[in-house]
């Protein structure tokens, strides 16, 4: 008989109330301290402070059980196993200023998120940590040293697959060589070189291509970039005969050594947030610097926030269960994934955080599994149950608002967020979830098309909801019921016949992929069996945004520029001539101007009416602009000063002058 998730909870809880004893940080340092330069409009004056916090954790704590590998970690000699994290806070001077929202950014690849002087006005502390082990020193990264798991001691081996695709020709790689993860950032998992005749590297055009395997006398385990192929013989680098052709999809399958645990950075991140929200000082006596004079840390509540690669760690740190501290409380009380639809590769052996995934790339890597949606769903693809918060009790789960772009339908399965797995009904979301889509625009949220105003105004929204409990504007994304949200299909999608905009409905394919038997696709956790594969028959339904006949989409929150617009906004884009030609273009959009007259649409057999069509002159349209902004101010997704700005920005730029 199975027992009830809601009562292994409890007794998870009851067991691990009290048992971390002197676990978790232990000794925090601060190695720099600098005042932020004042800007004429914020009171509360700030300091910014670096440091570095080291902790550790009990291998047989069940709070922790969850980490992979975490049992061939060494120990020290109270039979914890040790990290340490890098840190930036951000603070008022005078902590009786703050408002009591802890506000934690999520690095991305060590990059700390960017300080918004516009929440400074509102008393946060912010906060930023490594949580990614493999992540280098450089460019004011925060880094995480976790162990290397051993098995008694003797080094552990292990099949990894890693892509390249170069966007200039190059004869030498590091292993480590991504999209996100080159020059430097990252640490490779060393080749055992004596092992190349079991390796493997092959090429193709596309993905679904067959792979074309590569003869094992034109590539090396080596660097070549100052001798002739095959230069010198290294662990760390792959050289090609030749060179590595833009645009070609290079899969190597390689045996590597010394599995780093990097599912300690779920471990670091929970226990430095409850560090600083609860503890008066370290074991040592340092106090913390959140404390007042009388030891008291005045925060009231914590959110993570999180973009793109940090939006799924959050997705992955919720749905692991690390969101209880040793006191069975929240971590934190909110949550902002943000244009983030998978979970992040990181309680995997010889995991790759740091890796890119795509419809032209990647796609057969962890992180696009179930589940998909907040609440509880059957999975009908694997048969399970399954949802992001299914560890914690009702009243044990956070806030969550989960906001996406335009190109998270076609290349992160976004739509399984909201509706079943076979794309036949819509969900209904919990109260506790909100769930906002940008509509027309790009991953970055930059762009034609920009989203940052809207993230701004629901990010204070998710602060109130959470402080305050004063609920955030309704969600706002495309849905089966309304038939906003569609199947991709070219043939049914409604595509106007754009000139020089060919949309083929390519998306990357909700695949149902076969791991091996160590891989735990739910928790995604374990030991992958390289190479991956499709399970025939069985995938997922994807579904995307519906468009007007302008090529704009008509479901989500309509931007300023989806109201007002100047040409057809879209968050996917085909990659160009060469290798892969015609395939999504990585996580861009694209955007189709409207021609200014009538006269020179008609010329070229522009469907879509003309700016002047549309506004007459430049009066117009700063009238519709205007509106737009008023519109959006009063659904509370915009605030009043971003929407003058905006409105400012509109007349004083030059469209129909």
């Amino acid at each position: 008989m199975k027992t009830p998730l809601r009562f292994c909870l409890a007794l998870f809880i009851a067991v691990t109330a009290g048992s971390r004893g002197e676990a978790g940080i232990v000794r925090i340092e601060i190695t720099s301290r600098e005042a932020l330069p004042g800007n004429g409009t914020v009171a509360i004056a700030y300091e910014t402070l670096r440091g570095r916090a080291y902790g550790e954790v009990d291998p047989k704590d069940p709070l922790d059980a969850v980490v992979q590998d975490l049992a061939l970690a060494p120990t020290n000699a109270r039979g914890r196993v040790e990290y340490a994290t890098d840190f930036v806070l951000t603070k008022p001077v005078d902590m009786t200023r703050t408002n009591g929202l802890l506000f934690y950014g999520v690095p991305n690849r060590g990059a700390v998120p960017a300080f918004d002087p516009a929440f400074q006005t509102r008393g946060y502390v912010f906060l930023a940590s490594g949580w990614q082990g493999d992540v280098l020193a450089g460019g004011r990264r925060v880094l995480l040293s976790v162990p290397v798991a051993t098995q008694g001691g003797q080094t552990i081996t292990g099949d990894v697959r890693t892509e390249y695709v170069v966007a200039r020709p190059t004869i030498t790689l590091g292993l480590e060589e991504g999209p996100y993860t080159g020059g430097g950032s990252h640490a490779p998992y060393e080749a055992v070189v004596e092992q190349k005749g079991k390796a493997v590297l092959t090429r193709r055009a596309r993905a679904e291509d067959p792979k074309e395997r590569v003869p094992d006398a034109d590539w090396a385990f080596s660097d070549a970039r100052n001798r002739a192929f095959p230069g010198q013989p290294s662990a760390r680098h792959l050289s090609l005969r030749g060179g590595f052709e833009p645009g070609v999809i290079y899969e190597l399958v390689y045996t590597a050594r010394n599995p780093l645990v990097l599912g300690l950075g779920f471990s670091a991140t929970r226990d430095l947030v409850t560090f600083f929200r609860h503890e008066a000082k370290d074991s040592s006596g340092f106090a913390n610097p959140l404390a007042l004079a009388n030891g008291a840390v005045p925060l009231r509540a914590a959110v993570m926030v999180g973009v793109s690669q940090s939006g799924n760690f959050i997705r992955s740190f919720l749905q692991l269960g690390f969101n209880v501290d040793a006191q069975h409380g929240m971590v934190f009380e909110g949550a902002n994934p943000d244009v983030a639809g998978k979970r992040t590769i990181l309680n995997v052996r010889f995991a790759a955080p740091g890796a890119g995934t795509s419809q032209h790339e990647g796609h057969l890597a962890p992180g696009h599994e179930a589940p998909f949606s907040w609440a509880p769903e059957l999975d009908e693809v694997t048969g399970q149950r399954l949802g992001l918060l299914e560890r914690y009790p009702v009243g044990q789960q956070p806030k969550i608002m989960q906001t996406f772009s335009s190109t998270e339908y076609w290349q992160y399965f976004a739509s399984l967020s909201t509706t079943d797995s076979l794309g036949r009904r819509d969900l209904a979301l919990p109260e506790n979830v909100r769930i906002y889509h940008f509509a027309g625009t790009q991953h970055s949220g930059a762009g034609a098309n920009p989203s940052t105003d809207l993230r701004r105004a629901l990010l204070i929204a998710l602060e109130r909801w959470v402080l305050e409990n004063q609920s955030p504007p309704p969600s706002r994304y495309p849905t089966i019921r309304e038939g906003t949200l569609v199947s991709p299909n070219p043939a049914t999608f409604g595509w106007p016949a754009i000139p020089g905009a060919n949309y083929t409905g390519l998306f990357n394919p909700g695949l149902l992929v076969d791991f091996g038997p160590q891989f735990n696709r739910r928790d995604e956790s374990g030991v992958m069996a390289e190479p991956t594969k499709p399970v025939p028959g069985r995938a997922y339904t994807v579904l995307v945004p519906k468009v007007n006949t302008d090529g704009n989409e008509v479901g989500g929150i309509q931007t300023v520029a989806q109201q007002a617009p100047l040409g057809t906004y879209t968050g996917w884009s085909l990659r160009g001539p060469g290798a892969g030609e015609g395939d999504l273009g990585g996580l861009n959009g694209a955007f189709f101007p409207f021609k200014r007259t009538k006269a020179e649409r008609e010329a070229v057999n522009d469907p879509r009416p003309s700016l002047e069509e549309r506004y007459r002159d430049h009066d117009g349209y700063v009238a519709a602009v205007k509106t737009a902004t008023e519109r959006l101010v009063a659904a509370g997704y915009l605030l009043p000063e971003d929407a003058a700005r905006t409105l400012q920005a509109a007349a004083n730029g030059n469209v129909l002058k």
